[in-house]
């Protein structure tokens, strides 16, 4: 599997919906947001995930980007829903598979795309909205 170049990205996505997988990952009844460091999105608190590649399984992506972005291994994953960003940056259209993960490892190592994490019960006032929308609606009983 290869990475496209980010003109040919950006060509591609204009113009069709982009395949992501986003994780949610538990710890103590709190989920763990990052801080975007990169665009779209850049300074907005969200949940870690990214673009599923060319023939990639989507749970070889979710192992994948926890590991580039958190440094941490998969041993469960479950499908638990999916969100629409019908104006992802630049009038892009995005549609994320949303997985919970479990992982052995203690340590969240991030990679370049964020520069914080932290595990919160709600939601930070400065998050992607449609990540909001779903946790408040999916996990709203989960976190209390």
């Amino acid at each position: 599997m290869k990475m496209l170049s980010q003109k040919l990205f950006n060509y591609i996505y204009k113009h069709v919906p982009r395949l992501n997988v986003d994780l949610i990952f538990l710890k103590n009844n709190k989920i763990l947001w990052t801080r975007r460091k990169i665009s779209p999105y850049k300074g907005k608190w969200h949940l870690p995930g990214g673009t599923v590649l060319l023939r990639e399984e989507l749970s070889d992506a979710v192992a994948r980007i926890a590991k580039k972005e958190l440094g941490i291994d998969v041993d469960t994953m479950i499908k638990v829903g999916i969100i629409e960003f019908l104006k992802e940056g630049k009038g892009r259209h995005a549609v994320s598979i949303v997985y919970l993960i479990k992982s052995p490892n203690k340590t969240i190592l991030l990679d370049k795309s964020a520069d914080s994490f932290s595990f919160l019960k709600v939601p930070p006032s400065n998050c992607i909205l449609e990540h909001k929308k779903f946790v408040l609606k999916e996990y709203k009983n989960d976190l209390g």
